[in-house]
């Protein structure tokens, strides 16, 4: 079975024993993993929270381990914390793993922390901070000249860090390492069956990995006698935000594939409940990494396919509305991901300086409906969110009418017409 990251909350939190930091930090960050999972952070908590909370626990491990060796945050003086984070920027702090050097296990620093990582760290740090410095609840309504000296200064304390460690990276301009040519270079290297699946199908649908390694051949149904294509299904259950019901596969080479893959392991005795790809995350993830470094110098991730199929699907026209891409690839509808994708294939610029007069009027007129289409789009979904919540809402009033007027015995329930009548 293909293993995805493990999200047992309770087995991070019991690790905190083995943290190398003050017990006194230990027993408030248990208290913060308490309060974080109870919705006492709710705000922060998303869709996912054990996922979330076990993502600042590796955040927080590195940060607390290097600042609570000795001393507990609570009484850190808060130019330590604010020299690490200048650490971090500077690159005096590094990232490592552990190997085995001259018989024993050594931390080997690597490389700089990336500046997205030490916005997150910064991020999860002040959190946490706003736990470690909250208020005691008895003084919460209590004038200032009532509140005791420590309360002031907790308060004074975390206004000051929390604007300290606030870290706002430049914006680089994301570059796209996956095209046609290193794709067909690396279904060339795939000397497993599992790699051709992987390249063929991501290339054409762009799954995230945790979608794809729970897909079961079922979920790829077979060419439908109509339209030629292979669809596939994405449960809500295996998805980080919605679920895709029979979307097709668009492109030829990959259907054709995929046809040939799905009767080749019901050939050898594989179900439909069976997975399509039974590899674990971290071997996917190593042999994406390991082909990177060869063939571009720099590592592949699974994300680079997913911006290559968007880009290819939207550049070809197969999908030209920004919700129908939301629906394709799981993104939420207020999602900002389609607009970086929808446009990509077409030069502006480059027309615009080769167009006439006439014609720079006609794509500046195009551009101006494409944008007041998409607006309207935007409100057509909006009301039909809102009649849907609002006819939910009546149904819901209605059944607890009903069920107020059965407790009281004004009607009962007729097993023969299965429905419910006056008594």
């Amino acid at each position: 079975m293909a293993t995805l990251r493990n999200y047992d909350w309770g087995d991070r939190k019991r690790k905190i024993d083995d943290w190398n930091i003050v017990e006194a930090e230990k027993r408030a960050l248990k208290e913060y993993v308490n309060d974080f999972m109870s919705g006492g952070d709710s705000e922060k908590q998303g869709k996912n929270p054990a996922g979330n909370i076990c993502t600042r626990l590796d955040s927080l491990k590195l940060v607390l381990e290097h600042l609570c060796k000795k001393e507990e945050l609570f009484t850190l003086d808060p130019l330590k914390i604010i020299e690490y984070k200048k650490a971090l920027i500077l690159g005096k702090i590094k990232k490592g793993v552990y190997k085995k050097v001259n018989g024993k296990r050594k931390w080997v620093e690597t490389e700089n922390y990336s500046p997205g990582g030490i916005q997150k760290k910064m991020l999860f740090l002040t959190n946490y901070l706003a736990f470690r410095f909250r208020p005691d609840e008895k003084y919460l309504f209590e004038d200032e000249d009532a509140r005791p000296e420590i309360e002031k200064t907790k308060e004074r304390k975390l206004k000051n860090l929390s604007k300290k460690l606030l870290f706002r990276p430049k914006q680089v301009k994301k570059e796209w390492i996956l095209n046609d040519e290193i794709i067909e270079k690396l279904l060339l290297r795939a000397n497993t069956e599992w790699k051709m699946d992987y390249l063929m199908t991501q290339k054409a649908i762009g799954r995230r990995i945790g979608e794809l390694l729970q897909m079961k051949i079922g979920d790829l149904t077979s060419p439908k006698e109509k339209d030629g294509t292979v669809h596939f299904s994405v449960p809500a259950t295996n998805s980080k935000t919605k679920e895709v019901e029979n979307a097709p596969v668009f492109y030829t080479d990959s259907r054709d594939y995929l046809v040939k893959s799905i009767k080749d392991k019901k050939d050898v005795g594989l179900k439909d409940k069976d997975l399509f790809i039974d590899k674990s995350e971290d071997a996917i993830k190593t042999w994406l990494r390991r082909e990177g470094q060869a063939l571009l110098g720099k590592n592949i991730r699974n994300k680079d396919f997913r911006d290559y199929a968007a880009t290819r699907i939207t550049k070809d026209k197969k999908i030209t509305s920004k919700f129908d891409l939301c629906d394709y690839f799981s993104w939420e509808y207020s999602s900002p991901m389609p607009d970086k994708y929808i446009g990509r294939g077409v030069d502006w610029e480059k027309k615009v300086k080769e167009a006439s007069k006439p014609e720079i009027t006609k794509l500046t007129d195009e551009l101006k409906q494409a944008k007041e289409d998409r607006l309207l789009q935007q409100e057509r979904f909006e009301s039909d969110r809102l009649r849907e919540k609002a006819g939910r809402k009546k149904e819901f009033e209605e059944l607890r009418e009903l069920f107020a007027r059965f407790q009281r015995g004004e009607v009962v329930y007729d097993t023969e017409k299965e429905e419910y009548i006056t008594n």
